[in-house]
């Protein structure tokens, strides 16, 4: 589609700079998404299973959340990879951390967080596994 700038006033001008601005941003947000999404797509397709090495302090993430079935594990890692402590949930049955933008998804990963989908986050955090199935 063709536009013709000459004959636009200044309001549209600004209504298509702002969605143009708008599209832009929603890019980025996509392209720092990307590792998320293809991380959740191959542990959709193969959960790792058996792994009785994992320790009890493993760090694990769905790429939103952080959470450790020993909590001081989970605050020393927290604090390793920029997270502050008043961020902590603590409101639940399951206290974990907040991962609110891909950057620091990709932090906690980088830092070693075990990356699992968000079924098998909640059947850990519900008890039902404990990631090393």
């Amino acid at each position: 589609m063709k536009l013709d700038v000459t004959r636009m006033n200044a309001e549209e001008a600004g209504q298509l700079a702002e969605q143009a601005a708008e599209r832009a941003a929603a890019v980025t947000q996509a392209q720092e998404m990307l590792p998320l999404v293809e991380a959740d797509l191959a542990n959709a397709i193969a959960l790792p299973r058996g792994n009785t090495s994992t320790p009890g302090d493993a760090v694990y993430t769905d790429g939103a959340h952080l959470v450790c079935r020993d909590e001081d594990a989970l605050h020393a890692f927290a604090r390793r990879i920029g997270l502050r402590r008043r961020w902590f949930q603590n409101r639940g049955r399951h206290p974990h951390y907040d991962l609110t933008t891909a950057h620091m998804a990709v932090k906690a990963q980088d830092a070693g967080a075990v990356r699992v989908n968000s079924r098998r986050l909640i059947e850990m955090l519900r008890g039902e596994t404990d990631g090393s199935d």
